[in-house]
């Protein structure tokens, strides 16, 4: 998973890119971005093995949580661009 921040719009872009050499896991992902403003829960339902999502928030995320609550088998690296 990668993100960016669109400050222009208060956007932030996610990217989710699956590896494995399967077929995709379409199965929805919850995503918690943290901010100085509180937290924002999100749901991301891939379409692909490569799927982009974007969210507004109030301010620059201070961290991006992918599955916070540990409810899906998975590897993750996150990169901030």
């Amino acid at each position: 998973m990668s993100w960016e921040w669109v400050p222009a719009q208060h956007d932030v872009k996610i990217t989710v890119n699956q590896t494995q050499q399967s077929d995709a896991f379409l199965d929805p992902v919850p995503i918690a971005i943290t901010t100085s403003s509180g937290t924002t829960n999100t749901l991301i339902t891939p379409t692909g093995k490569s799927y982009v999502k974007t969210v507004q928030v109030k301010d620059r995320p201070t961290k991006i949580d992918f599955d916070p609550k540990n409810t899906l088998l998975k590897e993750v690296s996150v990169d901030e661009r």
